[in-house]
């Protein structure tokens, strides 16, 4: 199994880029990260840190710390937004390498990323650099290393994306760092045509509600418990629902419940 580190930007002081009511690192730390640490549960193949996000490790590596101290990562993944003068319409994002290599398969696949969500503000969506500290020291330490520039903070088109999208951005960030992918959750099958006096029986737990828009819950049905239904009917998004003997609705989704 292998294990990857994420970093967000700034911190412990340093806010980063400001605009569009965001910062740098709030929003790495606030949004981004928890929905990182999210799909990180899921990996099965591979593991995903995250650095401390009390800290700046700009700052610990500069105290002799930070990047001096990684070992036992097969990547450092570094996440930042760019930033552009008063009146500019700079957009688009990029990953930053040390110049003395080429891009490897998780670069280009995170540089896809980027590209599919926000675009290239670089031609190949790339910038090779040897004038950052952790860029270099990790360069000098033999650890992978990549800081990614997702976006303008400073333009409106990125940062409602940023926010519209975090959560399938994250997602597809841990597989382009891990080279793991992700299951997709399965889509629910529900039954239907099921007539009056059918016994179900509850294969997990689930509410029963008194009203159709199951907001007004009166109990919990225990798994295992079985009981008859009065028929079946649709709520307002079309998910068909089973009518319980004295008149309340409980869910017909599969997963939760089985015809006997």
């Amino acid at each position: 199994m292998s294990k990857y580190l994420v970093v967000a930007g700034h911190g412990a002081g340093d806010p980063g880029a400001v605009g569009n009511g965001l910062t740098e690192a709030g929003y790495y730390r606030d949004k981004m990260i928890p929905a990182i640490k999210k799909y990180a549960k899921q990996l099965k193949k591979n593991s995903i840190e995250i650095y401390d996000t009390s800290h700046d490790m700009f700052k610990d590596t500069k105290s002799g710390n930070g990047a001096y101290k990684l070992n036992g990562f097969e990547s450092v993944t570094e996440l930042h937004l760019d930033a552009a003068g008063a009146g500019s319409t700079a957009h688009g994002g990029h990953v930053i390498i040390h110049k003395g290599f080429n891009p490897d398969a998780s670069d280009k696949a995170i540089a896809n990323v980027v590209k599919k969500y926000i675009g290239w503000f670089k031609p190949n969506g790339f910038d090779k650099r040897d004038n950052l500290l952790n860029l270099n020291v990790c360069a000098k330490r033999g650890v992978g290393y990549r800081l990614i520039e997702f976006g303008f903070i400073t333009s409106l088109v990125d940062t409602n994306i940023l926010k519209a999208k975090v959560d399938t951005i994250a997602k597809e960030l841990v597989e382009a760092i891990t080279g793991e992918s992700l299951a997709a959750k399965s889509k629910a099958e529900y039954y239907t045509g099921i007539k009056a006096g059918a016994k179900v029986e509850a294969r997990k737990t689930f509410g029963i509600y008194s009203d159709v828009a199951r907001k007004k819950k009166v109990r919990d049905y225990p798994a295992g418990g079985s009981f008859k239904i009065k028929g079946m009917v649709k709520n307002a998004n079309g998910t068909p629902l089973f009518i319980t003997s004295k008149g309340n609705y409980c869910t017909a989704n599969k997963e939760y419940i089985k015809v006997v």
